[in-house]
């Protein structure tokens, strides 16, 4: 009995051994999977065994579907005869090629693909771990499990390729070698539980040839190089899309680079995480939640953030093309652009919010090339430290429907100036480095009591009104046009205390009523001067340069200030500097505000400076009017001594403009000047000599006084004429003769030219070195 029970245990052990055995195929016979000799041991692999293929004289070739438990592939060659090998354990291919049916490691536990090539059909499903593998065709890769599927890359994809984390692990692409997809590509994430992060390039770099669509049902998303080392490269006419299942989680896009500059769209429920990233064409996005850092943008922009938590986009940004920021939140819900490091805005920047808060230019220091535009006051540039630099080489606007809230402003521009069509607030700097603010009629700046101002300068100040807090001395930099004509004032007594101040370039329509001790105020400028917080009195200071209109002698000046319909004299102003240049402050401090002028108590003088350019044919002059102390509405008339060219020998006009006038060449003329208001007539004829010569000349002409017996005046002094020579070419060696006609009304006492003396017959020699000759000149008073 015991030997019979002996026995039948041993049946048993043996058909155990038999049911889950190992086979390695020896190909000994033929190719056929159905020959039993061509496997070792002898049979055939059934569904719970484990087979193992190595090179061998005859390939293995399926007749037929097989199942087996797991696969071992070294090397050599399988062709599946158009048939279909399904692994149901594990799978591990080490080498050799698949060809000619469908690979389906629809595993339990590990898949690990590595040096494989398959010209077959592959689906995986398992642990899956892909490593120096070429797929030829159609590849579908599902990683489940709670075990890693981190493969080290170097695959290529030829086919149409899905790859999909359902596991509740991290399932990783291009751990340390490239991967390149050759052909559309789809990417999802389904795992609900565990670690389940999709990592796409993770520490090299994966080449999208084809379209690559990315979807996730998972909070743990999806990520394209997420440790920094990966990189990625989209086709030129390729597309990164969201497929039908949407997106949720987190969307990380590092090192991500699009050639070509295919227009690329991105709509997701979660973070999208922008960074590092090259992005040619224009681009699109909606998400949740947004950040961006040290990205290119060179296409048309625009992100639109849904969710209700904050954002702080780390910032170094370029958008090389306009760029839109909305805030779609419906709660308090910040996104800050440039929490750590700058942005720069190549193109229009427009921001626009709801309930949520947009905060720029948080930090650094941002460039702002074109125009902005806002929408509400949450839009602010004024929440923490950061700069609003103006650098764009042509005019830029800033408008919107609310005031802009700014910590500090910074205008570098190398040409065009800025235009405030909304009203500012600066709070701790304004550099005004180049480039001029305007700001429309109804707009103002304003400068807090922390707010310090420098750089200001005729080619950079404020063209507007311009408000300052606070109790320190201050100089608002302000002009209007091309002009720069900046105000001080001390300081306030309080912290509170508040002036505006603003330029204007113009004739004052206040009023012409003038207080005793002034006969003339300025008719081409005045300024506004208030104060409109505090009861403090302050002194006024002013500046003047070259280009000042109506500033004729400074010992003369007196301060005006239109007060109860009349401009009142405020009186002579102290002052530092010359008649060209200088600055003028009032004497004691000034209790009535309002609009402020120079005043003179002056004899009227017609001035006419006549500035010629001989490099034009016929010659240009242009007779700038200089004129004082004449009364607003006075006529100018010049007549030319010039009618052959077809042109009115006079012209008449009502303001100061000036006269352009075109001579023929080698001729002598004789323009006249007079000036006439209410039968009253300022006037004083010159003779204008034009070069006779080809080389280029240009005449300086005094600025002739009138010739009025009414007019009783000691100002008549001894003035230069002065010839500027340029130009002169004298290709025989030979000196040029210069003559001069003296004056009808006057004569020449002495000359000199350079440092060299001068011909008393009033004609002299010039070499090429020498370039200029000065007469000293003598009026005569033939009244």
């Amino acid at each position: 009995m015991k030997n019979i029970i002996g026995t039948i245990l041993a049946c048993v052990i043996l058909h155990s051994i038999s049911f889950a055995g190992n086979f390695t195929w020896t190909g000994t016979t033929n190719t056929s999977w159905g020959t039993s000799s061509n496997w070792s041991p002898n049979g055939f692999p059934g569904t719970s065994d484990t087979i193992t293929i190595n090179t061998t004289t005859n390939s293995l070739t399926l007749t037929s579907k097989q199942t087996v438990k797991r696969l071992v592939m070294n090397s050599g060659v399988v062709d599946l005869g158009g048939d279909t090998l399904v692994i149901t354990t594990s799978t591990g291919l080490n080498g050799g090629t698949i060809n000619n049916g469908v690979f389906n490691a629809n595993c339990t536990a590990l898949v690990n693909i590595n040096g494989t090539s398959f010209g077959a059909v592959v689906i995986a499903k398992g642990q899956i771990k892909l490593n120096g593998s070429v797929f030829n065709s159609t590849a579908s890769f599902e990683h489940i499990g709670s075990a890693a599927g981190t493969g080290s890359g170097g695959n290529t994809f030829n086919g149409v390729t899905t790859l999909k984390n359902s596991g509740t692990s991290t399932f990783r692409l291009a751990g340390s070698n490239p991967d390149t997809y050759n052909n559309d590509v789809f990417f999802n994430n389904v795992s609900s539980s565990g670690s389940g992060n999709f990592q796409i390039s993770y520490g090299a770099a994966s080449n999208f040839n084809g379209n690559v669509e990315i979807s996730s049902t998972s909070t743990f998303g999806l990520s394209f190089s997420s440790a920094g080392n990966g990189s990625s490269v989209l086709a030129n006419g390729k597309n990164i899309t969201i497929g039908s299942a949407g997106f949720v989680g987190t969307l990380v896009i590092q090192n991500f680079t699009q050639t070509g500059s295919t227009a690329q769209s991105l709509s997701i429920a979660g973070v999208l995480n922008i960074t590092n990233s090259t992005f040619n064409g224009a681009f699109t996005s909606t998400s949740a939640n947004l950040l961006l850092a040290g990205s290119n943008f060179y296409g048309q922009s625009s992100f639109s953030k849904t969710g209700n938590s904050s954002d702080y986009s780390y910032g170094d940004n370029h958008f090389y093309s306009d760029a839109t920021f909305n805030n779609n939140s419906t709660s308090s819900a910040i996104l800050r652009l440039a929490s750590t490091a700058g942005d720069t805005f190549d193109g229009n920047v427009t921001l626009n919010t709801n309930t949520g808060y947009i905060q720029a230019a948080y930090a650094d220091t941002n460039d702002f090339k074109g125009n902005i535009s806002i929408n509400n006051s949450k839009v602010t540039f004024n929440n923490n430290w950061g700069s609003v630099r103006l650098n764009g080489s042509s005019v830029q606007v800033l408008n919107g429907s609310a005031d802009y809230l700014i910590s500090k402003l910074l205008i570098n521009k190398s040409s065009g100036n800025v235009s405030f069509q909304c009203s500012a607030t600066v709070d701790t700097l304004l550099n005004l480095h180049s480039g001029i603010l305007v700001f429309d009629a109804t707009k103002s700046i304003t400068l807090k009591a922390s707010a310090q101002v420098t750089g200001m300068s005729p080619t950079s100040f404020i063209d507007g009104l311009v408000k300052k807090i606070g109790n320190s001395a201050f100089t608002f930099p302000i002009g209007d046009s091309d002009e720069y004509r900046p105000v001080s004032i001390s300081a306030p007594s309080n912290a509170t205390d508040a002036f505006v101040a603003q330029y204007f370039k113009q004739q004052q329509t206040l009023g012409s009523i003038l207080d005793t001790g002034v006969n003339y105020i300025s008719n081409c400028n005045y300024w506004n001067v208030d104060r409109v917080t505090g009861t403090s009195n302050i002194s006024l200071g002013f500046e003047w340069f070259d280009n000042t209109c109506d500033v004729f002698d400074i010992d003369s000046i007196r301060l005006m200030n239109f007060n109860s319909g009349a401009w009142k004299n405020r009186g002579q102003m102290a002052y530092t500097g010359c008649d060209s240049s200088g600055t003028l402050s009032s004497n004691g401090s000034i209790q009535n505000f309002g609009n402020f002028t120079f005043g003179h108590n002056l004899f009227p003088v017609v001035n006419f400076l006549a500035i010629i350019d001989t490099t034009t044919f016929p010659i240009e002059v242009t007779f700038k009017n200089l004129s004082r102390g004449i009364p607003i509405g006075t006529d100018y008339q010049i007549n030319f001594g010039d009618s052959t060219l077809g042109i009115p020998n006079s012209v008449t006009v009502n303001d100061k403009s000036n006269i352009v006038h075109f001579y023929s060449n080698y001729r002598t003329r004789f323009p006249s000047f007079f000036a006439e208001r209410n039968g009253v007539t300022y006037s004083y004829s010159n003779k204008l000599i034009l070069a006779v010569w080809t080389c280029n000349v240009s005449l300086m002409l005094p600025n002739y006084h009138p010739i009025q017996a009414s007019v009783l005046s000691a100002c008549y002094d001894n003035f230069k004429i002065r010839f500027d020579i340029t130009g002169l070419v004298n290709t025989s060696g030979s000196e040029f003769t210069i003559g001069l006609i003296s004056s009808q009304f006057g004569s020449i006492t002495s000359a000199t030219y350079v440092s060299n003396p001068f011909d008393p017959d009033m004609i002299c020699n010039v070499n090429q070195s020498l370039n200029q000759i000065t007469f000293d000149y003598v009026p005569v008073m033939d009244y």
